[in-house]
C-alpha cells in the first residue's frame, strides 16, 4: 500500500530499502518464523510517536485507548505513515542497535513478542531521541536512555503505563 502510488523506479528504490529493514528484522528474529511480526513492531512504534504527537490535544483516555489499539493489534493500519518517517525512524534504529549494549538495549523487543507498555517508555523516546538527533553525541544518548529507565521504576508510571507513555512521548518531542 505504502508503494502503489509511486513510479516504478521509486518502487524499485523504496522496495530495496523495505528489503533491508525486513533484513534487520530477519536477522533478530530468534524463534519467529519470518521478520513479520518484528516489522509489525516496528511499525506500531512509528505510529504510536506520530498518533501522540498529532493528537496531543486529545483526552487522555481517549488517546490511551488508541494506544492500546495499536499496540495489542495484530496488523497495523499505515494510514498517517510514510517511507520517509519509516526510514528516518529505522537509520535510528539501526544507531542504537550499534549502542545496544551500552544502552541495556533489549534486542528481544525486535521479535515483536511479549513487549510491555513499560518497554515502550523505555524504548520509544530514545528512538525519538536519536531520529531527531542524528548526530548525537553517545554519553547523551547514554544519559536519556538512563533516565526513561529510571522513570519506569516509579510505581505511578508502572500502574498508569498508557498514560506514562504519552508523557514521555510529548516530553521528548519538546
Amino acid at each position: 500500500n505504502l508503494l502503489k502510488r509511486l513510479s516504478n523506479q521509486e518502487k524499485h528504490e523504496w522496495g530495496t530499502k523495505w528489503e533491508s529493514w525486513q533484513n534487520l528484522f530477519w536477522k533478530h528474529r530468534q524463534s519467529n518464523s519470518n521478520s513479520d511480526s518484528g516489522i509489525e513492531e516496528f511499525l506500531k512504534w512509528i505510529k504510536i510517536i506520530e498518533l501522540s504527537k498529532m493528537n496531543k490535544n486529545e483526552t487522555s483516555s481517549k488517546l490511551i485507548e488508541s494506544i492500546r489499539k495499536i499496540k495489542d493489534s495484530k496488523k497495523i493500519d499505515i494510514e498517517g505513515l510514510s517511507l520517509d518517517k519509516i526510514d528516518s525512524f529505522f537509520v535510528a534504529l539501526e544507531k542504537i542497535l550499534i549502542l545496544r549494549k551500552d544502552l541495556n538495549f533489549n534486542i528481544s523487543w525486535l521479535t515483536g513478542r511479549n513487549i510491555q507498555t513499560i518497554d515502550y517508555i523505555k524504548f520509544i523516546p530514545l528512538l525519538m531521541y536519536v531520529e531527531r538527533n542524528p548526530n548525537f553525541e553517545t554519553i547523551d544518548v547514554i544519559r536519556f536512555t538512563r533516565f526513561f529507565q529510571n522513570v519506569t521504576r516509579f510505581d505511578t508510571v508502572s500502574k498508569n503505563p498508557y498514560s506514562s507513555l504519552i508523557d514521555v512521548i510529548l516530553l521528548t518531542n519538546q
